[in-house]
């Protein structure tokens, strides 16, 4: 039997060390946003339960390896010489125990019946009274690196992370769901959950691991942080799945909003993006989308429920250190769903281009040259240049693959709608907290193009029973909306700021000399609203 490890003793170190954010720091609201991601637990118990699952007497050390934005990582190593991850998840993430229970059924699922790469479950308890005192994952310490710390990846080494990647996407693909939501173990949804299928009527349940999974696995309530925000999580009446289909799936969420209306919470909620609106108007928007969203759905055959990654980014694709970069682990399943394939299905962020050739358009081959001057440039600027060239034409070269060996995929992602769709529940879930403008500039782009987006030709479009003054007013919203955000994006660049103001510890005191001067040159009429950057100003972790 293991014996009690007593490496943690209570003094302010440890409990900073353990219960701390200590990665970063923020130019304003500091203290929210460290309070929200502070969390207190018993190392000590958490040891010995890992010593038990290891079957080890002793962890030798324990190293936090990760903070992020919701989850606390450590690695703990053990006497027998093994090794285990251990995830804590911050109160910002949402519900931690069906958060937690939520993403350890979907690497069990991926693991076992995709046949993806994903780090094995040693142990864990979603209960946050368990006597750790919070909810964790016990998990294989997956070897690998992200595709960004590789570095250049070209020509025969470049081949198998094309062929993994297309291979686990396909993966996703195969399995069609019966409801939308999120997936947990059987016995951790409700009595009447467990009565409802996994699988949509038509699936091949063909293979073993796809009928042990039709048994082991249900559908349950999503776990999307957005809409268990603040007071939100104490509202008993609120529909969070699983639904039937997206519309079910929207309508719940105008729902939640408009309830929100009516909260005595919504009238004092601070950390807003703009000026409080009307909540005249946000109604007027928020039924006007859900007359607009039925009516612009794609084909039938692209909406089946289908479980994706949350987040397909470098970050959390693990590769190969040297020779070919094949795919090692996906990382990071929390907060995953099983949405409509079209909207789960985009380009993944790993292979996605975001930098600034201005010449590059996603979706049509070809690529620009390297500028005629490079070797005129500087070591340092030559390879900042080549290295963008580089980024540019891995997506491009990943948009053909996609194009020669999945054009189903192809067919779902490319309309315009589907992207607009995609992003249109995040939109919703967060118009009092972001406004409304984001909604309204997409439904006045539905309405120009109306006879190209609406799925019955002929259909007449909602936004023709507005006025002249009030397709003016969505207008205004939304050019406000648009204003503000790409001032905060320049604001956020000249700082080198990760969002919220969170910037390096080591850049903190310059960042807050510069923010300062900033302050003076902000305009709030030009600029779509107040300044964000000081304290009480606008927060998408906050809000």
């Amino acid at each position: 039997m293991p014996r009690r490890n007593k490496h943690f003793e209570s003094d302010p170190t440890t409990s900073r060390f353990l219960y701390e954010f200590q990665s970063a720091r923020w130019l304003y609201n500091e203290r929210e946003q460290q309070a929200c991601r502070y969390m207190e637990w018993d190392a000590n118990a958490l040891v010995d339960t890992a010593c038990t699952i290891l079957q080890a007497k002793e962890c030798t050390t324990m190293e936090k390896m990760m903070e992020g934005s919701y989850n606390r990582a450590f690695l703990l190593a053990f006497d027998n010489g093994k090794d285990a991850v251990v995830r804590i998840p911050c109160p910002v993430a949402g519900p931690v125990g069906p958060i937690t229970a939520s993403e350890v059924a979907t690497m069990q699922f991926t693991r076992e019946v995709l046949e993806i790469p994903v780090p094995q479950v040693y142990g864990w308890n979603a209960d946050p009274k368990n006597p750790v005192g919070s909810p964790y994952i016990i998990m294989e310490n997956a070897h690998g690196i992200s595709v960004d710390q590789r570095g250049p990846i070209e020509g025969a080494h470049a081949q198998p992370l094309f062929d993994d990647l297309m291979t686990i996407e396909k993966a996703f693909e195969k399995v069609r769901f019966s409801q939308l939501g999120s997936l947990y173990c059987t016995e951790d949804v409700s009595a009447e959950l467990q009565t409802r299928p996994l699988f949509a009527d038509d699936m091949d349940l063909s293979t073993e691991a796809l009928r042990n999974a039709a048994n082991k696995y249900r559908i349950g309530p999503l776990v999307d942080r957005q809409w268990y925000r603040g007071e939100r999580a104490t509202m008993v009446s609120v529909d969070r799945g699983p639904w039937p289909d997206f519309v079910s799936y929207c309508s719940a969420g105008i729902n939640l909003e408009l309830a929100w209306l009516e909260h005595p919470a919504s009238k004092s909620q601070p950390f807003l993006r703009t000026a409080m609106q009307s909540p005249r108007l946000h109604r007027s928007v928020l039924n006007m989308c859900a007359r607009v969203i039925p009516l612009v759905l794609p084909p039938e055959e692209y909406m089946a429920p289908t479980l994706w990654h949350p987040d397909f980014s470098s970050e959390n694709v693990l590769i190969s250190a040297t020779d070919k970069a094949h795919v090692q682990a996906v990382i990071d399943w929390q907060h995953a769903m099983i949405a409509p394939y079209a909207l789960q299905a985009g380009f993944p962020l790993v292979m996605t281009y975001d930098g600034d050739i201005s010449e590059f358009t996603p979706g049509k081959l070809g690529l620009p040259e390297p500028p005629e001057d490079l070797n005129r440039r500087s070591k340092e600027e030559q390879a900042e240049v080549l290295e963008r060239h580089r980024r540019a034409k891995r997506q491009k070269g990943y948009e053909l693959y996609i194009k020669v060996y999945n054009p189903r995929r192809l067919a779902a992602i490319s309309p315009p709608k589907t992207s607009a769709l995609n992003i249109l529940p995040y939109y919703i879930s967060r118009s009092w907290s972001d406004g409304v403008g984001p909604i309204t500039d997409i439904l006045l782009r539905f309405h120009e193009r109306w006879d190209s987006v609406v799925t019955v030709p002929g259909t007449p479009c909602p936004l023709d029973e507005l006025t002249k003054g009030e397709i003016q007013e969505y207008r205004d919203v939304a050019e406000q909306s648009k204003r503000f955000s790409g001032a905060l994006d320049a604001l956020t660049d000249k700082l080198g700021s990760l969002g919220d103001g969170k910037v390096s510890i080591a850049g903190y005191e310059q960042a807050k000399k510069v923010c300062e001067k900033l302050r003076e040159t902000w305009d709030e009429k030009r600029d779509g609203g107040p300044f964000p950057y000081q304290d009480g100003g606008f927060s998408f972790f906050l809000s």
